[in-house]
């Protein structure tokens, strides 16, 4: 009666010696047991391990080592990292030799090159689908997604009720793309001292509203929501955040949420102040009420409150996220929170 593990929606993947199995039941599943059943016994494998895709296996005993890599961003090179001398004057050898002694909690870590212009991901075995995905997200639509952020500009659409500003899904991954694409390229650098260059994991909102925010609205004096094609969008959840987080972080964030909620691409619409507020006429969208502001209208019209916090909990230091989670109490709102931690 045990069905052969070969479904359609089930492909091998080989990393050196191991070997995964993978699975995409297209939504939340819950699986009870599982069987394996293997052609001889010298096909059985020493060890096996179950996860979901969200909550990694233990890799403790894995290590680092100098084929394990993809390069990430900037100028496309052919050669090896092993020729290459990152920030810091760190040659190849001694990135993998820090890494294996102080490994990174996510199984993964980017460097830059010593000019700059390149960036490569050192993973450990077992975890490049897991560095992908943060990079990348679950769906290989990074090409797509630069496209529709390079477009976004041709066309004049406004969405005047502010609350309405919603992102959808898509966009988001779309905000993710474009920041891989042009960070290196265009040299970024922190909104803190405007010197140090961002690796586009480094690029929090206040760097992004520097770089690509404010630059691109500033003509139409519009939100960054208005330079989609989409038009006026309802939220699903009220995104309640802080800006010193890394926006690969929040988008993970988000794209998890999204999952476990089954929420589909039209469904799957977060109300975010950077994007949905005018950022050169704040006064209009957030008024001298806070029961009148953008937040407030947004929150009234919303399914429920995000709140996206990170593993220190500063986000709750914000007086902003204080008044929104007051606020979600006193009006008996649904609550959901994600925290971003270990990938």
């Amino acid at each position: 009666k045990v069905k052969p593990a070969f479904p359609p929606n089930g492909w091998w993947s080989v990393v050196d010696g191991d070997h995964s199995l993978v699975f995409d039941f297209g939504k939340v599943t819950h699986v009870k047991e599982i069987y394996f059943c293997c052609a001889n016994a010298a096909s059985t494998p020493k060890e096996m391990k179950v996860t979901d895709g969200h909550f990694l296996p233990d890799y403790s005993g894995y290590k680092y080592d100098s084929k394990l890599y993809f390069q990430l961003a900037g100028d496309i090179i052919d050669q090896d990292p092993m020729e290459i001398i990152f920030q810091g004057g760190l040659t190849c050898e001694e990135v993998i030799e820090m890494l294996n002694e102080y490994p990174s909690e996510n199984k993964f870590k980017s460097f830059l090159s010593l000019d700059g212009k390149t960036q490569f991901v050192f993973y450990q075995r077992g975890s490049r689908t897991s560095a992908l995905n943060y990079y990348f997200g679950g769906e290989n639509s990074c090409s797509e997604d630069v496209v529709m952020v390079n477009n976004v500009k041709r066309h004049n659409n406004t969405i005047d009720d502010v609350e309405y500003r919603a992102l959808t899904l898509q966009e988001l991954r779309g905000i993710r793309a474009i920041i891989l694409d042009k960070c290196l390229k265009e040299g970024w650098t922190s909104s803190r001292d405007n010197q140090t260059v961002l690796r586009p994991e480094d690029v929090n909102l206040y760097d992004l509203s520097k770089h690509l925010i404010k630059p691109l609205t500033e003509e139409r004096n519009c939100s960054f929501k208005e330079l989609f094609h989409s038009g006026s969008t309802k939220p699903t959840y009220y995104c309640s955040h802080w800006w010193g987080e890394s926006v690969f972080d929040f988008i993970s964030c988000v794209e998890n949420h999204a999952q476990k909620n089954e929420l589909t691409l039209q469904t799957a619409t977060y109300w975010v102040c950077a994007y949905a507020n005018r950022q050169h006429d704040l006064g209009v969208d957030l008024g001298n009420d806070p029961s009148q502001s953008s937040f407030s209208k947004a929150m009234q019209i919303a399914k429920g409150v995000l709140l996206v916090c990170d593993v220190e909990a500063i986000v709750t230091s914000r007086i902003w996220v204080d008044f929104e989670l007051y606020r979600t109490i006193v009006t008996s709102s649904n609550l959901d929170v994600v925290i971003h931690a270990n990938g």
